[in-house]
């Protein structure tokens, strides 16, 4: 099992040629564009398996829906991705997906 991407209309894509010119070329529909094996994945079961996670959840769900502008699943997520990028033994399995997300500078505007 792996979470899988794929392009759902026609990419056009440019690229530079070998003598410095423009090509271009398209992704087709339904082209796999990036596969995360479940392994690697992050999920809300996963992070109630590690210590920090399970006093992340249970403070999370112990928080009233109604003050929360943001569902519980998506805040507990970020708050471990938040936590686990920046630690320095990030787990060897998680690596991989993480190296694929935006660095955190990218995305600083938290309402």
């Amino acid at each position: 099992p792996a979470l899988i991407f794929s392009s759902d209309r026609s990419v056009q894509t440019q690229a530079q040629t070998k003598d410095g010119g423009r090509e271009n070329s398209a992704i087709p529909v339904g082209t796999m564009l990036i596969r995360i094996p479940s392994s690697c994945l992050i999920t809300v079961d996963t992070v109630s398996s590690t210590p920090f996670g399970k006093k992340l959840v249970n403070k999370i769900q112990s928080v009233s829906s109604d003050t929360l502008q943001n569902d519980k699943s998506d805040l507990i997520l970020a708050l471990y991705l938040a936590h686990i990028s920046s630690a320095k033994d990030i787990r060897s399995d998680h690596a991989a997906y993480l190296a694929t997300l935006p660095p955190p500078s990218s995305y600083n505007n938290i309402p």
